[in-house]
C-alpha cells in the first residue's frame, strides 16, 4: 500500500535463483532458495507452500485452473508439469518453454508449436507442416509465435485457441 520495495527472498548461490516469479491476480508465484514453490498473496502478505509432486521446480505459471511449470532448467530431456491442486501430471518431455493460457499450455518442441489442454489431456500441433515456429507468448484463449521458417523475414502470427 505504501509503494515501497520487499525482499522475497535472498538467494546464495541456490540454483533456484534463475527461476522467474510469476504475478496472477493478487498472487505471487516463486521458487524458494531451498526449491520449495511458494505463493505469496500479495493483500495479506501471506505465504503458503504449493505441495507439488516433483524433485525441481523451475519458472512457475499459473492461472485460475492450476500451475505449470518446468522440472529442469529449460533442459532438452526435461518435462512441462501441471499441478490442478490435487495432482501433478506431466505434460510433456523435450519442450524447454511453455506460456499458459486459460485452459490450455502452449509449448514449443523441435520447432512446432503445440497446445495441451489439461482439462481433458489432448494435445494439438498448431504449427503448419512445412513451417518452422517459435512460441513468443499465450494468455488468455490466444498464442502468439515467430515463424521462423524464413530467417530474412519477421513473420509473428497469432491463433485463438478453444477447448
Amino acid at each position: 500500500n505504501t509503494g515501497e520495495s520487499a525482499t522475497l527472498a535472498i538467494f546464495d548461490a541456490s540454483p533456484y535463483a534463475l527461476s522467474r516469479p510469476f504475478a496472477f491476480e493478487n498472487t505471487l508465484l516463486y521458487v524458494s532458495p531451498d526449491g520449495a514453490l511458494l505463493k505469496l498473496d500479495l493483500s495479506t502478505g501471506r505465504s503458503e507452500a504449493v505441495p507439488v509432486d516433483a524433485a525441481y521446480v523451475h519458472d512457475p505459471q499459473m492461472n485460475a485452473d492450476g500451475i505449470a511449470f518446468l522440472d529442469s532448467d529449460h533442459a532438452k530431456d526435461g518435462h512441462i508439469l501441471w499441478y490442478d491442486g490435487e495432482k501433478t501430471v506431466e505434460v510433456v518431455t523435450g519442450a524447454v518453454d511453455f506460456s499458459l493460457g486459460s485452459g490450455f499450455i502452449a509449448y514449443s518442441r523441435f520447432d512446432k508449436n503445440y497446445v495441451y489442454f489439461y482439462a481433458d489431456g489432448t494435445t494439438f500441433c498448431t504449427t503448419r507442416s512445412d513451417e518452422t515456429a517459435m512460441l513468443l507468448a499465450a494468455g488468455g484463449d490466444a498464442i502468439v509465435w515467430m515463424d521462423v521458417t524464413w530467417r530474412d523475414k519477421d513473420i509473428m502470427e497469432i491463433m485463438t485457441v478453444g477447448e
